[in-house]
């Protein structure tokens, strides 16, 4: 290291010196390393030991995590220049011992508060990459948002129930995420989504729809359906069957009706005896004789 080794050069293999020790949860080598910090520069310039506490986490390597823990080494609340903490990490790299460790260190439960530099939190982690199971253990360190008494006024159930419904920079909540996912099974969406809900969690962090008046002084106002409801509705009703596609349809077209648009029955009902239902009802404002407003319109 004095003479300027690289702890980050893969072998072969893949693997760096700085893994191999880890990997081997060598905590003597790993003091060598740690005494001389000061050599070492990280890829992205982060924290030596944070770098290590990290990296100890996504191998799964608890003696090395306990032993930077323990010797003061780093905070458990530490997080990377993605503002990712080893609770984010666990969750992403699917690391359950790793999650359910973390959750006995966290007295003070401060991981779930903190946040990536997009606003992603765990519970959004969780939601886009863990199993159900570490879903399940995260929500349960939440309930102890709930004991106000013993963590201060910033905890107590409204702020446990914030706390699940925060709004990440892109708008999305971690129930939006878990139910829009594409990388998981339906099984396994439909139990984080029902985790979730039972929770409290909220699919949408705004208003879905938005009403803006129209283009002409002689239109109604136009009724816009929010981003996030359009990507709900174009991956929800692509799975289900036609014919429960078209029972949705027919209630939704009675819907636009209430609202007094000019609405083309004739071309209505062309649309749904063809078929064509799933791929328009979603996207496009064909119900209404109006010059349609960016985004989707009934």
């Amino acid at each position: 290291m004095r003479h300027g080794a690289n702890l980050y050069l893969p072998d072969n293999d893949g693997v760096t010196p700085l893994e191999a020790v880890i990997r081997t949860q060598d905590v003597n080598m790993l003091q060598v390393l740690l005494n001389h910090h000061q050599l070492v520069v990280t890829p992205r310039g982060e924290d030596f030991a944070g770098f290590v506490f990290l990296t100890a986490t996504d191998n799964a390597a608890l003696s090395v995590m306990g032993f930077l823990l323990e010797e003061g080494y780093v905070s458990v609340s530490y997080q990377n220049v993605m503002g990712e903490t080893a609770m984010h990490r666990s969750l992403l790299k699917q690391k359950s011992a790793v999650t359910e460790f973390l959750r006995r260190v966290d007295d003070q439960t401060e991981l779930l508060a903190l946040r990536t530099v997009v606003g992603e939190s765990c519970f959004h982690y969780a939601a886009q990459y863990s199993s159900s199971d570490e879903l399940y253990l995260l929500l349960d360190s939440r309930s102890r948002w709930h004991d106000q008494e013993t963590l201060g006024e910033n905890h107590g159930e409204e702020a446990a129930v914030a706390l699940l419904n925060n709004v990440s920079s892109s708008g999305r909540t971690a129930l939006f995420l878990a139910v829009t996912s594409t990388s998981d099974s339906v099984g396994i969406r439909n139990a984080k989504a029902r985790l979730l809900l039972d929770a409290g969690a909220k699919i949408l962090g705004g208003d879905p729809f938005i009403t803006a008046a129209g283009e002409r002084s002689h239109y109604s106002p136009v009724l816009v359906l929010s981003t996030e409801v359009q990507h709900c509705l174009c991956l929800w009703l692509s799975e289900f069957d036609l014919d429960v596609v078209t029972k949705f349809c027919v209630r939704y077209f009675a819907i636009i009706s209430s609202f007094r648009l000019d609405v083309d029955h004739k071309a209505l009902g062309v649309l749904l005896s063809s078929k064509y239902a799933v791929d328009a009802v979603p996207l496009y404002g064909f119900a209404c004789q109006h010059t349609p407003l960016p985004g989707t319109t009934i």
